[in-house]
């Protein structure tokens, strides 16, 4: 478990919006194996992701099936002779450290790209590597297209009442004025839990006294031949199933341990 505290500043346009009494904390982010939460104010709140965690099941079936391939492929290779029992273990120790220092390395990717985006929207001009150009060029141009106008990026929100905080990726205007919440992804394909996330922090931000925002979600090119994909949340039914992950979250981390019961019958 990492512990880092910050001191969090709103930029000074978003500053404007924020009800004064949620302008300037202390935010100490927790992360660890199981999801990130954030002290504020003396209390500590899950992130919506870590939220929906609990109905976003992808992570552990893709370990399970990782398992399975190599037990298959542990099967395959003993049957055929090409190892010994005794290489088994290692032949897994090996594969398994490549499947981790895989996903590191796309995490990492992920996490450069965000930086260079956030960077080149305030003002900078940083060297664009290869690998993260495709992400970078497409989520600029979007921005233009839709002649956005930046108010944040990579800024804290949290709902004081309903409990949860989370860090969106751009705020901005549009060309009406209106606000509008964009989420960078580059996953394979959107997911619904990603709406969910994402009118999650809409919400945090009416509760916050910022105002009403629209929100998009929008999956980055990886590759040079791949198109940017955007789509807009239908935030009402998205925060209703939120809700939903938020109340079983709850029941998990308060009496989950108490369904099992040492009485007969």
């Amino acid at each position: 478990m990492t512990h880092e505290i910050r001191t969090f500043h709103f930029p000074p346009a978003m500053q404007k919006l924020v009800d004064p009494a949620h302008r300037d904390v202390e935010i100490s982010q927790i992360t660890a194996k199981d999801g990130r939460d954030y002290l504020i104010k003396g209390r500590r709140l899950p992130s919506a992701t870590t939220i929906l965690g609990v109905i976003d099941k992808s992570t552990p079936l893709m370990k399970w099936m990782g398992r399975m391939t190599l037990d298959m492929v542990d099967d395959e290779l003993l049957s055929r002779g090409r190892i010994q029992d005794s290489d088994a273990g290692s032949f897994r120790d090996s594969v398994e450290k490549r499947v981790e220092a895989e996903q590191m390395r796309a995490a990492n990717e992920g996490t450069i790209a965000h930086d260079l985006i956030c960077r080149y929207i305030e003002g900078e001009r940083p060297e664009i590597d290869d690998i993260s150009r495709p992400a970078v060029i497409a989520a600029l141009r979007h921005i233009d297209r839709e002649r956005l106008d930046p108010v944040a990026t990579e800024a804290t929100v949290w709902h004081p009442s309903a409990g949860y905080a989370g860090q969106f990726d751009l705020l901005a205007k549009n060309r009406d004025g209106h606000l509008v919440l964009l989420d960078w992804k580059r996953s394979k394909r959107l997911y619904e839990t990603h709406a969910c996330q994402l009118a999650a922090y809409s919400r945090a931000l009416l509760a916050m006294g910022v105002g009403d925002a629209a929100a998009q979600v929008v999956r980055l090119p990886r590759f040079e031949h791949e198109q940017l994909e955007a789509r807009w949340v239908n935030i009402p039914p998205a925060v209703r199933v939120f809700a939903a992950a938020r109340e079983l979250y709850r029941l998990q981390c308060s009496i989950f341990d108490q369904v099992w019961s040492d009485a007969k019958g």
